[in-house]
């Protein structure tokens, strides 16, 4: 898990000077992801760790000033907070409250001014920080989404003109042979045109 490595990477480099246990258990019940202890004062830090490809922008402000100000600050001892954020390049922007949208650095800029203006509302904290982690440096460019690719349009094929049917013409043309024959024929008792038929003795 990413709380898991953040916390071995630091106390890796810590050379003695702090210790950091993860998800320790306060008074409350409440378990922040990373709780910084010095060795030479009792001054804790507690740490929320959040993926940010996994929240929306309104659902990240209201963590900062409720969750990590507003429980895991609540310690007579604990005065200051970080607010870590890592980004994978999933998601690429964030809506604020106000409806703006903005990327991860404008993000991490807009959390940072919030906590400012809402500060005189929290007089126990003295200070948070809010920090950001870019993965895709690491990379060199953000992991995106597939977009689905559309099939190409099939071709519409021109319409093939039909022959007319061979009954028709079959039929047309015996009529005329028929009603040529019936033209031709001469009818009993009748001569040729203009002539009598001659008379019987």
């Amino acid at each position: 898990m990413l709380r898991n490595w953040s916390g071995v990477w630091c106390t890796d480099r810590s050379r003695g000077r702090y210790l950091l246990p993860q998800e320790l258990e306060l008074p409350d019940a409440k378990r922040p992801d990373l709780w910084w202890t010095c060795t030479g004062f009792n001054g804790p830090v507690p740490t929320e760790l959040k993926i940010a490809d996994n929240w929306s922008g309104p659902k990240l402000f209201e963590r900062l000033e409720r969750q990590l100000a507003g429980d895991y600050l609540r310690d007579d001892a604990s005065s200051r907070g970080v607010y870590l954020l890592v980004w994978r390049g999933v998601q690429r922007r964030w809506q604020l409250p106000g409806c703006k949208w903005v990327n991860f650095g404008g993000l991490v800029d807009a959390l940072q001014g919030h906590w400012v203006l809402v500060a005189n509302a929290h007089l126990h904290v003295e200070e948070i920080k809010v920090i950001g982690i870019d993965l895709t440096k690491r990379t060199g460019t953000p992991v995106l989404a597939k977009k689905p690719t559309k099939k190409p349009a099939a071709a519409k094929k021109a319409p093939v003109a039909k022959a007319p049917p061979l009954k028709s013409k079959v039929k047309a043309a015996t009529g005329k042979k028929t009603s040529a024959k019936k033209a031709a024929k001469p009818t009993a008792g009748k001569g040729v045109a203009g002539k009598k038929a001659p008379a019987k003795n």
